[in-house]
């Protein structure tokens, strides 16, 4: 599932209009929600575009950070290794951000639906041992895993995986841009047990966060793009189909 860097820009040209969840227990219509701070505005930005310049082939099979039509978000940023796979063409890479203090683990999304784990863990060791050599070179920096569509999936697995290779949840973080349930009620409530960090944006009414199976659901808390109009007035509804952090 590519996206466009017209989808893309037009999603952050939107962002004033990002809606955020009050954290509550599960999710239900009619729940309260709130507006985004420009805080909130600002990271949910900053994540995205890292995500979508995993798309620019000048960054992912070039490895050249200069030449990507947003690399204003590069600033600071070192990219320590990119990785591909070709079975379920996975693609990703590991950047070191030393103004943010930050190891950032970044997937994009994929052409092929042959399965959410497979894509992750064709790449996994390779990537988890250079995001752990990061950390362990620069002990006082924090870890993110980011990702796009099916990336989303992938950098929630590798979220997980780091936190279960020994990295504290205070010092992970997770932010995907529309992605698919990915487990099922019992995996979500494990998600949240850990601890870490989750924020999902949705763009309006996209379908991806709600394809896979019905029974799964999305633990966090979920940030939505309601509209391409700075004036409208907004309507949230929650579905039921994500838990999020108490």
């Amino acid at each position: 599932m590519k996206i466009s860097a017209a989808s893309i820009l037009a999603t952050l040209m939107t962002a004033i209009t990002i809606v955020a969840a009050d954290p509550t227990t599960e999710g239900t219509n009619g729940d309260s929600a709130r507006q985004a701070s420009p805080d909130e505005m600002s990271i949910q930005k900053h994540y995205t575009l890292l995500s979508y310049s995993t798309y620019c082939g000048s960054v992912t099979y070039n490895g050249d950070l200069t030449s990507c039509p947003i690399c204003d978000v590069f600033d600071g940023v070192t990219l320590i290794k990119t990785f591909k796979s070709k079975f379920y063409d996975t693609n990703a890479m590991v950047v070191r951000d030393d103004k943010r203090k930050e190891v950032v683990a970044i997937f994009q999304g994929t052409m092929t639906l042959r399965g959410f784990y497979q894509n992750y863990m064709e790449v996994a060791k390779d990537l988890t041992a250079v995001v752990l050599d990061q950390a362990e070179q620069y002990p006082d920096y924090t870890i993110a895993t980011t990702g796009h569509s099916l990336g989303a999936a992938s950098s929630m697995f590798c979220a997980m995986d780091l936190y279960q290779q020994g990295v504290p949840a205070d010092k992970l973080r997770l932010y995907t841009q529309g992605g698919p349930r990915i487990g099922d009620k019992a995996f979500a409530e494990y998600v949240l047990s850990t601890n870490v960090p989750v924020t999902r944006l949705i763009n309006k009414l996209d379908g991806g966060p709600h394809i896979s199976n019905p029974t799964f659901v999305h633990p966090g808390q979920e940030y939505w793009i309601e509209s391409d109009s700075f004036t409208r007035k907004y309507t949230i509804r929650r579905p039921k189909d994500r838990l999020h952090v108490n």
